[in-house]
């Protein structure tokens, strides 16, 4: 519902595919900004699934069956927990080229960056037409490995800190000066 998270490309988009067989589905609160309303003026195909906690986000994006989600922010992201809960939810992308979602996504064989709505259009009605296509996004997800670096996959903030600690390390032994940092 949020203008700086894209709510006006995402009616556009539903509006331009309403005649679609396409479902879409809609996390988060809806009943902000008269965004429900519009909504309801698309007559689209749309389940909306409320607010919901971080934590239970991707568990239920996989219930809901998701076969693929789209991204279209206004402004560029430096990361996108959304793109991430996505991906380790095992749901490929389509995604406006900016900012981090660009960064991210340039050349991942599980998903399609598009430049405006109209890109978005033209993608998911191909998808739509070509269920191979679908799968195929869907496979190079499920083969890609995901492992906290240049890919999605969940890591507790133990693995986190264990790994920046790691990272620290090589970083203090390439280093020139040595020793205790005085102030």
């Amino acid at each position: 519902a949020y203008a700086s998270k894209g709510a006006e490309a995402y009616l556009e988009l539903i509006s331009h595919l309403a005649g679609s067989r396409i479902e879409w589905h809609v996390f988060g609160r809806t009943d902000l900004f008269g965004f429900d309303e519009r909504l309801d003026a698309l007559a689209a195909a749309v389940v909306r699934h409320g607010p919901y906690r971080r934590d239970d986000i991707v568990g239920e994006l996989v219930k809901a069956n998701i076969d693929v989600g789209v991204l279209l922010p206004i402004w560029p992201e430096t990361y996108s927990y959304t793109l991430t809960e996505l991906l380790v939810a095992g749901i490929p992308i389509v995604a406006r080229r900016i900012g981090a979602l660009g960064d991210r996504l340039e050349g991942a064989p599980y998903a399609v960056l598009v430049d405006d709505v109209a890109g978005a259009e033209r993608a998911l009605g191909a998808l739509e037409r070509d269920p191979d296509a679908l799968a195929k996004l869907g496979s190079a997800l499920r083969a890609t490995a995901l492992d906290g670096g240049g890919g999605q996959k969940a890591v507790t903030v133990a693995e986190w800190a264990a790994r920046h600690r790691a990272l620290y390390d090589e970083c203090a032994a390439l280093a020139k000066v040595k020793g205790e940092a005085t102030i």
